[in-house]
């Protein structure tokens, strides 16, 4: 997986994001906590997305 600028993130994001165990992880104002992940996927004829 190729990481993400915390730094970056953080400038925008209504929450706090970290780095925890390969995922990107945030709680919002409910106490609700989120673990968010991406996978690079190539398909034939287009560029590289996530």
């Amino acid at each position: 997986m190729n990481q993400l600028d915390i730094d970056r993130i953080n400038e925008y994001a209504p929450y706090k994001v970290e780095m925890e165990g390969g995922q990107y992880i945030f709680e919002t104002d409910h106490d609700i906590l989120y673990g968010v992940s991406f996978d690079e996927d190539t398909m034939p004829g287009s560029l590289k997305a996530y």
